[in-house]
């Protein structure tokens, strides 16, 4: 996984943007089709961690 993410890195925002949509699927186990569908209204972080609302999921 984390040569993955390595290999992901880079200084753009779409960079950050894949590396942190990879890390979330593969720490989270969601499929890229509940991955997509996330909205900015279904995640919130605080300090000490956070959740995710997946509204497209399997079952």
């Amino acid at each position: 996984m984390g040569r993955l993410l390595a290999a992901l890195e880079g200084e753009g925002w779409t960079d950050k943007r894949n590396v942190a949509l990879a890390a979330l699927m593969a720490r989270a186990g969601l499929r890229v089709s509940e991955a997509v569908g996330l909205g900015v209204e279904d995640v919130e972080l605080n300090a000490r961690g956070g959740w995710l609302l997946v509204r497209k999921g399997k079952g």
